[in-house]
């Protein structure tokens, strides 16, 4: 026996102290993309580089006038013998180019010939002759512009001034491709030179750019700002602002000043306060973590009034990162004074993580550039996690890091899906560039980031970046200078560990997707594998596999216990302190950028634990468990309905409400499928139980000062209270509309839940109000939800009113009758699939569209005698042309659908709830493959089918 467990420990050490590089896979390193140095007819050739710039731009914005007229000297060098330069230009018109010898004060090249290759944007000037590397020349271009109108490039925006008219202001979004529409320049990020700029401008107006003012001059209505010159940059990093607003500056201690720019009615209203408070905490909390000062003398944060729906994705999660000068939507960066209780905190959440998103771009991607958009994420992925660190660092009881879980990594996941780049993706096309700064640059990046960062250790992360800043500094890089400087710092901590940080950080870099670990006891040893997920072609990942077990429930330490590099392996239950009938949880609070699958021992395991003591499991891993037996449930086949109730079981306990929020997917499968039949109404009593307690000692409303996660918690728990019947819940949102349509309070209530129990009278009044005043207040959340009603009566004044023709009821109110009756409840399917069936001629007079009511009445149907008159009803609508025959099949492969989840799932459901079906319907494990006829469904087979598209619905909403 000895002898046995000396081989186990050091099977165990072995896994541990083995570089996970000794066993990696020679071929993964040849699956390389294209390399940085790559270039098409999109990127400009290199034998010319910048060295400085000189802009003068002269804008009459103060006129309302688009126009503005600019020149540029670029002092230019050779890198190989050259007859021509090539630079990038849109939308600009070229008047005049000379050339110029460094220090010469006349041109060598008067007027000198160039070409404008419009495909390519690239402006081509040409030299009388070969020149040799190293020549300089000065090109000094005139040129026109105009303004554009789709917040790009060099644009203008309109606000409401305090004198309540219209003003403009005149901006720039240079990224990702965009500041050669305002000068011709070396429009690559990889490109950096020294700037300096001039802008002349109305009186009344002021200038804002990167650097500071240095010299200001009157010239009859116009004012000549000069700038200071800027340290060496990328075009697009160039900034400047031209506009009548208002300043604040967030504090007279700070090493530079951090100034807050709006609309002077904003600043005089206090919407920039909030961000001015947190501004210099964040600034200093940048320094003192990557400990390199900030070059610049000053920072300036400016809030515009951005029409967002032209440039949806500009500035509505992120500002833009311009060197010293920040711009932002104001809908994101300012904060109505007046804003209370949480909707004030959630915001001033949201300012904090934008603001410390840009400032972390002031060092990476501004000190450090990318050397080309292919290593986007070098900067966008590193300021999407001190988005979240930063804040952390700062306010560490506030729980930012659970961003990552929450939100972080789910939106990875659903960018990182079958047809996904991998981070390293090279592309140069101009219209593809943008997708490089999505959910893979900055979601999975940062999720990446976050994971080494557990692996390394957070003191050698944060000093491998200050490495990489240091070694880097002003220059651009590539992602191996990344791994160099955290190699660096490593290999410095740990001197006798032999690691290459580079080639284990590359492997989730150069790929796309993301791992599924399934793990399976066998014998006395577990079974891991890997495969990409949902599916893929043989991706192998070098994956840190943390856990813990019930013998040692370990939560803590996030440092990989194995390295997984291989598609299977198989270690001894001993090496990993697993005993028979244990549980196991990977990933500890889902650090690894990958998902888990567990054989069916497994979960019930775990759901074993969670029904004993769920606190023993940690918060955020509870949370996740949620996730991976959904999946588990409906796209693994890993388990079936009786585990999902069971782990949902032990809820009545759980007061964690990132469970509560992962648990709706559960939920909401459950009760959309089990609606109308036999077991529903246990289902509804199994709610009861979960949710009640939770409701007996939170209320059923919230109180003034309460916490967030109170909140949160009694919103998750009364909707499901109240979706189970259960009469206190009902009877309070009665109460607070009754006391609304009588006057005396507002509509803080649940319209369906108030509307199920409302009485006749009520109803009536109401539903004559809504044909009556299409003003009326909320009135389209009663279009919606009057047919949650549970009266017949009502349901049938209802429809009456959805087929009478002299209303004034538009077709979209009439189909919003039909369509929520056959959603909320089996007495409004019912009436409003006998309604169709009796009146569908004459409903086809005054509704458009049919989809969504027959939709729902396909998902809901129940018994044999409702499919039958469905199907009647379709067929004469499609001989009557009211629907078409494509529709017909449509709506039957729906019911269809219902027919085989309920063939997958009934048996298990019945056998939970000890129902008498159980014992006459056999178990399955699959989805059936025999067509069955939707005409032998049984009464209580039918159940609401979850479409695609209410699936991702459903996610979308998991994520808030």
């Amino acid at each position: 026996m000895w002898l046995l467990k000396i081989a186990a420990l050091s099977a165990y050490l072995s896994i541990l102290l083995a570089s996970p590089l000794d066993v990696l896979k020679q071929n993964e390193e040849n699956n390389l993309i294209n390399q940085a140095d790559e270039t098409t007819s999109y990127r400009l050739p290199n034998n010319t580089i910048p060295i400085d710039y000189e802009i003068t731009l002269t804008t009459n914005i103060h006129r309302n006038l688009s126009e503005f007229s600019g020149t540029v000297k670029i002092h230019v060098k050779l890198m190989e013998n050259s007859s021509s330069i090539t630079l990038h230009s849109r939308q600009l018109e070229i008047e005049r180019i000379d050339i110029y010898q460094p220090g010469m004060p006349f041109p060598t090249i008067t007027d000198a010939i160039f070409e404008e290759i419009k495909s390519n944007e690239f402006l081509v000037v040409k030299l009388p002759k070969i020149y040799e590397t190293g020549t300089e020349f000065v090109l000094a271009i005139s040129y026109l512009g105009k303004l554009r109108e789709d917040s790009t490039g060099f644009y203008r925006g309109d606000y409401i001034n305090s004198a309540g008219n219209s003003s403009s202001y005149a901006a720039t979004y240079f990224k990702l491709n965009n500041s050669r529409s305002a000068f011709p320049c070396y429009d690559e990020p990889g490109m950096r030179a020294t700037m300096q700029l001039t802008l002349i401008h109305g009186r009344n107006f002021s200038a804002l750019s990167n650097t500071e003012v240095i010299l200001q001059l009157e010239d009859g209505d116009h004012y000549s700002t000069l700038f200071a010159k800027t340290p060496a940059m990328p075009t697009y990093l160039l900034a400047f602002f031209v506009s009548e607003y208002a300043n604040i500056n967030s504090t007279e201690s700070s090493r530079i000043p951090n100034k807050i720019h709006a609309t002077p009615t904003a600043i005089e209203a206090g919407f920039g306060n909030f961000a001015a408070s947190v501004v210099v905490d964040i600034f200093e909390e940048c320094e003192k973590l990557f400990k390199v000062p900030y070059p610049l003398n000053k920072i300036d944060n400016v809030a515009l009034s951005v029409t967002l729906y032209k440039r949806p994705y500009l500035f509505g999660a992120h500002g833009m990162e311009n060197f010293g000068l920040i711009m932002y939507s104001s809908f994101g960066f300012l904060l109505d004074p007046t804003f209370t209780g949480h909707y004030k905190k959630n915001k001033e959440n949201s300012i904090t993580s934008l603001i410390s998103h840009v400032y972390a771009n002031q060092w990476f991607g501004n000190i450090v550039t990318p050397s080309w958009w292919q290593y986007s994420w070098l900067s966008a992925g590193i300021a999407k996690f001190f988005e979240i660190y930063i804040p952390h660092s700062l306010y560490p009881n506030e729980n930012y890091m659970d961003k990552f879980f929450i939100s972080t990594m789910p939106i990875a996941f659903i960018h990182d899906k079958l047809d996904a780049w991998s981070m390293n993706h090279y592309v140069d096309n101009p219209d593809d560039l943008k997708y490089k700064f999505s959910g893979i640059s900055y979601n999975k990046a940062a999720c990446v980031l976050r994971m080494f960062m557990e692996y390394v250790g957070e003191e050698v992360f944060l000093d491998g970046l200050n490495n990489y800043l240091n070694d880097n500094y002003m220059q651009s890089a590539t992602p191996d200078d990344l791994h160099a400087a955290i190699d660096k710092a490593f290999k410095t901590k740990n001197p006798a560990v032999s690691l290459n940080i580079g080639q284990l950080m590359s492997t989730w870099e150069n790929k796309p997707g993301y791992p599924l670990v399934s793990i399976s006891i066998s014998g006395n040893s577990l079974l891991f594998s890997q495969r990409r997920y949902p599916e893929g072609n043989g991706e192998l990942y070098m994956i840190p596999i943390t856990f813990a077990t019930k013998s040692n429930p370990d939560f803590i330490t996030r440092k990989p216990r194995v390295w997984m590099d291989q598609q299977s392996m198989s270690l001894s239950q001993a090496s990993l302190n697993f005993t028979a009938n244990d549980w196991i949880v990977l990933n500890i609070d889902q650090v690894g950028y990958y998902r888990v699958d567990y054989d069916l021992t497994l979960w019930q395991a775990i759901i074993k634990q969670l029904k004993t003591d769920h606190e023993v499991i940690n918060r955020i891993n509870r949370a996740v468990l949620m996730d991976e037996i959904y999946i588990a449930w409906t796209q693994l086949g890993r388990v079936t309905a009786f585990e999902v109730l069971d782990i949902l079981s032990y809820l009545d306990k759980e007061k964690d409400t990132n469970v509560w929020r992962n648990a709706q997917n559960l939920i909401r499968g459950l009760d959309h499928k089990l609606f109308g039949t036999d077991a529903y109404e246990k289902f509804l009593e199994f709610l009861k139980t979960l949710t009640s307690p939770h409701l007996v000692e939170l209320g059923y409303f919230g109180i003034a000062g309460e916490d967030y996660e109170t909140t949160r918690l009694r919103g998750y728990t009364k909707i499901w209270n109240c979706q189970a019947l259960d009469d206190n819940c009902l009877s309070k949102d009665l109460e607070v509309f009754t006391s609304y349509r009588g006057g005396s309070g507002e509509g803080d209530f649940n319209f369906c839940n108030a509307l199920k129990v409302v009485d006749g009278a009520e109803f009536t009044k109401l539903l004559q109000d809504v044909i009556s005043d299409v003003n009326m207040d909320y009135r389209d959340d009663f279009v919606n939800y009057l047919g949650c009603s549970r009266s017949s009566d009502n349901l049938m004044q209802l429809l009456n009113a959805a087929l009478d023709p002299t209303n004034g009821l538009e077709s979209y109110d009439r189909e919003m009758f039909l369509y929520n009756m056959a959603r909320y409840s089996n007495l409004g399917l019912e009436e409003s699939l006998n309604f169709m069936d009796a009146n569908h001629k004459e409903l086809a007079n005054v509704i458009e569209k049919f989809h969504d009511p027959l939709y729902y009445i396909a998902a809901n149907v129940k018994d044999e005698m409702m499919v039958s008159k469905f199907e009647n009803t379709l067929n004469a609508m499609v001989q009557e042309s009211i629907i078409l025959a494509n529709d017909t099949a449509f709506f039957i492969d729906v019911m269809k659908s219902n027919q085989d989840w309920m063939d997958d799932n009934y048996y298990h459901v019945a056998v939970y709830f000890g129902l008498q079906e159980a014992t006459t319907l056999a178990p399955t494990t699959s989805v059936s493959t025999t067509p069955v006829s939707i005409s032998t469904l049984p009464d209580s087979g039918m159940t609401i089918f979850i479409s695609l598209s209410l699936m991702c619905f459903c996610l979308i909403i998991h994520l808030i």
